[in-house]
Order: structure tokens, then sequence, then C-alpha cells
């Protein structure tokens, strides 16, 4: 009694944790893409009616090819983590509902107060893609990333550094990871000739994950020349 117990005192230093994502994408089946055709109108412009009805097959065969590119009209194939700390790659893909379910898991897994992570024009495309398409499994991610007028999020928990807003500095010069890997002189973007996820569908899986362990690798040497990794 009176008197004063002395605990050691631990101060943990929060180890912060980059990891650089990627993510693949394939189109969802053509009945389930031309749900969205019906907004599609022809040129108001053109009255002869072959005309009419070419225009508006010609906009629905577009709907179909950038289909991938829309989380209305597309899905997650493929998912990639490359560990700033140790070089580690992981990949994964797929072409079914449950594999995409696995991924956006593993994307949440990553989303641990402190840890960073690192895109390329991640903050247009992979981040939204994610969290749009998350949406279907009952999970809401947008306000880790983005505030309710759908402007980045300054104070998420998780940081996140797009590699390519950091190279546009605000002039909307957009560069393609390509190009900018061979301006810095880190590599270069395997072409495969088809998509990733024809890649998939031709039963090609070891060359899809290496194609998006490239871009990976890109990304990260890219990052390092910019002092983020």
């Amino acid at each position: 009694r009176g008197k004063v117990l002395a605990f050691p005192l631990y101060i943990t230093k929060l180890k912060i944790m980059k990891y650089i994502i990627d993510i693949e994408t394939s189109p969802l089946s053509e009945p389930e893409i031309l749900k969205y055709a019906e907004d599609l109108k022809p040129d108001s412009r053109l009255k002869d009616p072959v005309k009419v009805a070419e225009d508006l097959k010609n906009k629905k065969d577009k709907l179909v090819t950038c289909a991938p590119l829309s989380a209305l009209t597309g899905k997650i194939c493929g998912f990639g983590i490359l560990d700033t700390a140790t070089g580690k790659i992981s990949t994964s893909c797929g072409l079914d509902a449950a594999y995409e379910l696995t991924a956006i898991e593993s994307f949440m897994a990553l989303l641990q107060k402190g840890n960073t992570l690192i895109t390329f024009n991640g903050l247009r495309f992979d981040l939204p893609y994610l969290c749009r398409r998350a949406l279907l499994y009952n999970k809401v991610l947008f306000n880790r990333f983005f505030k309710l007028d759908g402007y980045p999020q300054p104070n998420s928990e998780v940081s996140h550094i797009d590699l390519a807003l950091v190279w546009d500095c605000k002039c909307r010069e957009y560069v393609s990871l390509a190009k900018l890997a061979t301006f810095l002189q880190v590599g270069e973007k395997k072409e495969v000739g088809t998509f990733f996820y024809q890649q998939l569908e031709a039963g090609k899986e070891e060359e899809a994950k290496s194609y998006l362990a490239n871009d990976l690798k890109l990304t990260w040497e890219v990052a390092k020349k910019f002092g983020v990794a």
C-alpha cells in the first residue's frame, strides 16, 4: 500500500509497409453487357434506317469491346501484390465470381492502418474499380479512399501513392507505364498480343501471371526512381 508499481514501458513504432498493387479485368457475358445498351442512341443527324441501324450496331460493339474498362460491364480477373520490403510478388487470377471475391478480400487484407499502397493510374482505375465491384459483395470500401464528393480522401488510414499522378504534376500530361518505364530505363512492358483475360480463356494462366508480375516490377522500379519505394 502506498507504493507505486513500476511497469516497463514499451513503445512500439508502427512499421509502415508499402505494397505495389495492380488489377486485371475481363468483360461480363454479352447479355449482361447489353443491359446497358438501352441508353445508346443513334446519331440524331442520321435519317437513313440502314445507317441508323449500323450506327447503333457500332456503338453496341464498342460497348462490348470496352466492357472490361467499366465496373458495370466488367469484373476483376487478376490481382497482383508486390511487397517492397522483400520484393516478393503474389499474383492470382480467375474468371468466375468466386475468384473476384477472393481478389477483393486480398485487397482488403492490405487495408491496415499504416500501410501504403502504390499504384500506377490506381486513382483513376484500380481503386475505383475495386471499390465499385466490392459493392456486389456487400463490402463498402469507398470511404477508405474517397470523400462523398468523389475526391480523394486525404485523411485515410491507408495512404496511397499514384505514380501516374506524381508524373502528371497536375499538368494533365498522362503517360503510360510502358512509356515511363522506357523513359526511365527500368525495363520493358511485355506485350503478348492478347488481353489478360483472353490468355486465361486460352488456358495460358502462367503467361498471364508473368505479364502481371512484370507490370508490378516495372511499377516498383518507377516508384524507386521517384523515391517513394
